[in-house]
């Protein structure tokens, strides 16, 4: 085991929670709470899967953190704060519905239902506000992208090769994303996929020995190797 081992599960513990949200929100649909209309138990959940997605990032770096002992800069944590939380309630259309449904493709679309305001729910802050689309913008998935891949490579306290690894899987699987009309679901779903390489990834790239190991420091024992070796 290394202490990457712990801030790993520290990011799968995060981004899994998604699933358990996802399957919340099929119970849902199965009862007509998603698609059909929108309820307060959609809105509830909604709410949750927004701020796991927001948690994310953090959950990343928050992992890099244990693995190195070290906290992040202050710097850092400042935008991590302002691209991944502040940026994104700014981008939320007043009077539009915060529920989810399901989309053409039966991917889970959260935070956009057509509700009767006949708005979705995101736009670019600085944009008018009837201009709304249907998901998180793209510019700011790809903030996330690079949020939560920043940390696997970020200087000192682990192997390059350990967090290439990372960063490779976490931009297949949002390209996966990117292919189909939920990208921030199915994404999640897809990077379901890195508890493989995070699991071998001690195996893969195992710690150093540490300093003095294979010495004994018995007498009697330091001495029966001495004679050995004559």
């Amino acid at each position: 085991a290394t202490s990457r081992d712990r801030g790993h599960a520290l990011f799968l513990a995060v981004f899994g929670s998604m699933q358990a949200i996802d399957a919340i929100m099929w119970y849902l649909e199965s009862r007509d709470e998603l698609t059909a209309r929108c309820t307060g138990r959609n809105r509830a959940v909604s709410l949750a899967a927004g701020v796991v997605v927001m948690l994310e990032p953090f959950a990343s770096l928050g992992g890099r953190m244990i693995a190195q002992r070290r906290a992040c800069s202050w710097r850092e944590f400042a935008a991590y704060v302002t691209v991944c939380i502040v940026l994104p309630l700014l981008s939320l259309c007043k009077g539009c519905s915060t529920c989810t449904a399901v989309s053409d493709g039966g991917h889970l679309l959260y935070w956009s239902h057509a509700d009767a305001h006949a708005c979705n729910g995101f736009r670019f802050f600085w944009w008018p506000a009837g201009v709304c689309v249907a998901e998180i913008p793209m510019v700011y998935r790809l903030a996330y992208l690079v949020t939560i891949a920043y940390p696997f490579v970020a200087p000192a306290g682990r192997p390059l090769g350990s967090g290439l690894i990372q960063v490779a899987v976490l931009v297949a699987t949002w390209l996966v994303g990117a292919a189909s009309d939920a990208h921030a679901s199915v994404w999640c779903l897809a990077n379901v996929a890195q508890c493989v390489t995070m699991i071998g990834d001690a195996h893969w790239f195992p710690p150093p020995p540490p300093r003095g190991a294979g010495e004994t420091t018995c007498p009697i024992e330091r001495a029966r190797l001495v004679i050995h070796s004559r």
